[in-house]
């Protein structure tokens, strides 16, 4: 309640409370006639009257300004705490982006360990398929030259020991000729089965980093956040 409306009751009060006494006064000045008593009767019920509604009004005014403040407190506080549950909703929201995006991260640096480990492989493969085609020529060229040396193939016909190398060597040639082919198949199987793993890696990440751009992006467009912050007082 304004100093200027406690000040104006407190004069209205002061001048009602003035009006007996001097309806009082009169009264005695008077006498006893009774056409000024009735009508200073009339005229105390009409200040008592007054008085009431002074009082009820003085009443009234200072309850008032106390259930505007409490209402608008209230309604304050309670806008409050809307926003400050959507401030944790957001917070919540955001969170479980960020922790999504950290689990497609490392599915895809996982995924990409294993295309790398894959490619070793590969590469291990193809390597020893390259030695044992080296292995094999070796093998080649030495039963060739043997096949030549000296004065013709039957000059050691007789020869036991060089029968025998002979035989051993076809058996070399043979083995390897044989080990050859299984390793060419192993390569071509493997081969198609990493081709097939890397296409399915290769469309899994792209659809992971589209999802991690999605979420990117998503995040940088809060733009409300420090907002929230700024008018519940907190520091982002």
């Amino acid at each position: 309640m304004s100093e200027s409306t406690m000040e104006l009751q407190q004069q209205l009060l002061l001048q009602v409370e003035q009006l007996p006494a001097a309806a009082a006064a009169g009264d005695l000045m008077q006498g006893n006639e009774d056409a000024e008593s009735a009508e200073l009767a009339e005229l105390r019920s009409e200040l008592e009257w007054m008085r009431g509604q002074l009082l009820a009004a003085r009443e009234q005014l200072e309850n008032v300004p106390e259930q505007r403040d409490e209402t608008q407190l209230l309604s304050e506080l309670e806008q409050t705490r809307r926003e400050t549950q959507a401030l944790r909703e957001q917070l919540q929201e955001a969170e479980e982006r960020l922790q999504r995006a950290a689990r497609l991260e490392e599915m895809m640096a996982q995924d990409q360990s294993s295309s790398a480990e894959l490619l070793e492989r590969a590469e291990a493969a193809e390597q020893a398929l390259a030695e044992r085609e080296a292995q094999l020529a070796a093998l080649q060229e030495s039963a060739a030259r043997n096949a030549t040396t000296g004065d013709g193939p039957d000059r050691f016909a007789d020869n036991e020991e060089v029968a025998a190398e002979r035989e051993n060597l076809r058996r070399l040639q043979e083995e390897w000729h044989n080990k050859l082919r299984s390793a060419e198949l192993e390569i071509s199987v493997e081969r198609a089965r990493i081709a097939r793993e890397r296409a399915e890696m290769e469309e899994r990440i792209s659809m992971l980093e589209t999802e991690l751009q999605l979420l990117q992006g998503k995040e940088h467009s809060e733009t409300t956040r420090g907002k929230w912050f700024a008018r519940l007082g907190l520091k982002d």
